[in-house]
């Protein structure tokens, strides 16, 4: 999917990172073929993913965070990945920030164009969440 979508310059340094991992445009990641330090940072990486999707839901849970705020520009996110990563995971018919006063035409099924504009969100935004 890479191959389509020219880095954001915003994303420069994360991308020669994940260079280093063979992932990028054309490349394939194969976790078996890195070193065992490096093998054990992915899958740590994937934990701490994990634990903070964890507290991320806490907060949704608590009404501290909409569902709103995982979906919108990449201006409106600001390279908030874990927030990317939970729009694509938990609510791909969200509508972002500027949407929200819009009413569904149904209570229970969100409209095809919001079904579109949030496949294609998912697609384009899930990356992995990075700290720091």
């Amino acid at each position: 999917m890479l191959q389509f979508c020219p880095t954001n310059p915003s994303e420069k340094d994360l991308m020669d990172r994940f260079a280093k991992l063979n992932i990028g445009a054309g490349k394939t990641f194969d976790l078996a073929k890195l070193s065992p330090e490096s093998q054990k940072a992915v899958t740590d990486g994937i934990a701490d993913a994990g634990t903070e999707m964890d507290a991320l839901m806490k907060r949704v849970n608590a009404d501290e965070v909409s569902s709103s705020d995982f979906f919108g520009t990449r201006e409106f996110l600001k390279n908030n990945y874990q927030y990317c990563y939970a729009g694509a995971k938990l609510g791909l018919y969200g509508n972002s920030g500027s949407r929200r006063s819009i009413s569904p035409i149904s209570s229970t099924a969100p409209s095809t164009a919001g079904r579109v504009e949030s496949q294609l969100h998912a697609a384009l935004c899930q990356r992995p969440v990075t700290a720091g």
